[in-house]
């Protein structure tokens, strides 16, 4: 999957969430007929795609090894 498309989906998903909030908001508010219904599958669908995309992510990362950069400050004591 591409990044162009991997962000996309994320932001669909950010999208979806906040339809789903606005949905049942506005729709007790107004008394619009199958509100529920609506963001219940709203909620569903951006559930649906964000553990999709964890899983595409887990499988990209599986064998990569993250690196620090070299001006990350080391850590010599535990901390706490």
């Amino acid at each position: 999957m591409s990044d162009k498309t991997y962000n996309t989906l994320k932001i669909l998903v950010i999208v979806l969430t906040a339809s789903c909030t606005l949905c049942l908001t506005v729709g007790k508010a107004w008394g619009l007929s199958y509100y529920e219904a609506i963001a219940t599958s709203l909620g569903a669908l951006a559930t649906a795609l964000q553990y999709i995309l964890n899983e595409i992510s887990k499988a990209f990362f599986k064998d990569k090894e993250i690196v620090p950069k070299d001006n990350d400050a080391e850590v010599t004591e535990p901390l706490g």
